[in-house]
């Protein structure tokens, strides 16, 4: 009976270890590895900067952030202009870390994105890639 006890605490020591990641080294040292991203994580990166210094000049200070979730994602365009506005227009619920009362306040922010080039004839020729993010609204939702 202790040998098996042993042979099974061995073998699930022996799996335990063994690491399932999926990962290379290339020719010039680097390690690659693949990872799963949303197109949601990636459009998130890409604001990540702007949204910490709407939360930041918000409370004054920087603070401790995450997105709780992306509530809306609208597509809006203009065509009250000689020229036609396109942009996104972006509902996020954010939580942000209060070090003063130890807890979580929940804000929401609405934002607008705007991509240079979007939907133009000359969009593949012009190479501004600025993406610029404007507050529309901020709301505090309070502790949750």
């Amino acid at each position: 009976m202790r040998k098996i006890i042993v042979l099974v605490f061995t073998t699930l020591l022996i799996f335990a270890s063994v690491n399932i990641a999926n990962a290379e080294v290339t020719e010039s040292g680097k390690v690659k590895k693949e990872g799963y991203a949303t197109t949601e994580d990636i459009l998130i990166n890409l604001i990540e900067p702007d949204l910490n210094k709407i939360i930041t000049d918000k409370y004054g200070i920087e603070k401790t952030w995450q997105i709780g979730k992306v509530i809306k994602v609208s597509l809006i365009a203009d065509h009250t202009k000689k020229n036609s506005e396109y942009w996104y227009e972006m509902i996020i619920n954010v939580r942000v870390h209060d070090d003063e009362i130890d807890k979580e306040l929940w804000d929401s922010l609405c934002i607008r994105i705007d991509i240079p080039n979007m939907y133009t004839m000359d969009k593949y020729k012009e190479r501004n890639t600025d993406t610029k993010v404007t507050l529309i609204t901020y709301e505090q939702l309070g502790q949750r």
